[in-house]
């Protein structure tokens, strides 16, 4: 009988500590899943780059002060022009740009319209800024816009195109900065990490395709350039949907919220 106690006392005590053990466990589990949460909210609301909340949102002032020449590439030229592409060259190029278009719209519609939209936050934000146009013509050169950039001291001279091409499919937003080719290192480096910052939250906010980075000599603009320089390509209009989204308004303001966003994260490194 005694035995016969003591062997339901054992098992007693053994489911009790089972018992134990399993909520034990939930606890944990749910200790873990509520500091997870904690961590995650306190993530989005810092570093979310989408929310309006954002790490930037009233730093955005962080721009106040800056000079910024933005330019609305590929307007129609008022002139046939040609001129060096990088001092010293025994070569000449067209000194405009010649933009793309579908049966909708023009790049020179599109261009001026995102940068009209950029030049208003920006100034909002106190920075400076100068247009090398404000409607369909460009009379400036593409060594009058470099030159221009420097004249003024700016901090930064922003180009903003769209692209084109036989494949229909390819889309995507990307930057070019200066190469080291003709233009200074030191210019070039930090044309770099401000064309690094601008594509991370361009491509956040508009959830295209990121097609990187690349360095042009090409460009006879950043040839000349004594102050940093990016292009960035905002779009294919070959690309009937990126084309559509490209003449939406609300799309142009989340391109012009990843380059301010973008602008605002280098300049608080």
């Amino acid at each position: 009988m005694l035995l016969k106690v003591s062997a339901e006392k054992v098992n007693k005590d053994k489911k009790v500590k089972r018992k134990f053990s399993v909520a034990k466990f939930i606890s944990v589990l749910l200790a873990g899943f509520i500091i997870l949460a904690i961590w995650g909210f306190a993530f989005y609301y810092l570093f979310d780059v989408n929310g309006k909340d954002s790490i930037f949102g009233p730093d955005q002032n962080v721009l106040s002060g800056k000079t910024i020449v933005l330019d609305a590439g590929a307007g129609v030229a008022t002139s046939k022009k040609l001129e060096q592409p990088y001092l010293g060259s025994n070569l000449f190029v067209d000194a405009y740009t010649v933009g793309v278009e579908n049966d909708k719209i023009t790049e020179e519609e599109v261009n001026l319209l995102v940068v009209q939209k950029l030049k208003s936050k920006l100034e909002e934000l106190g920075v400076t800024i100068y247009l090398t146009r404000n409607g369909k013509f460009s009379n400036i050169t593409n060594v009058e816009k470099a030159e221009f950039a420097n004249a003024v001291g700016a901090d930064l001279l922003l180009e903003v195109f769209c692209n084109s091409a036989i494949n229909k499919g390819a889309s995507g937003v990307s930057v070019a900065v200066p190469d080291e080719e003709h233009t200074d290192a030191e210019i070039c480096e930090k044309s770099k990490d401000i064309s690094e910052n601008i594509l991370k939250y361009l491509v956040s906010k508009t959830k295209t395709q990121n097609l990187g980075i690349s360095h042009k000599d090409e460009y006879t603009e950043f040839n000349w350039v004594k102050v940093p320089a990016v292009r960035v390509v905002i779009g294919y209009l070959s690309n009937p949907e990126e084309s559509k989204k490209l003449m939406d308004t609300k799309y142009q303001d989340l391109v012009v919220e990843g380059i301010v966003d973008g602008l605002a994260r280098y300049y608080l490194e």
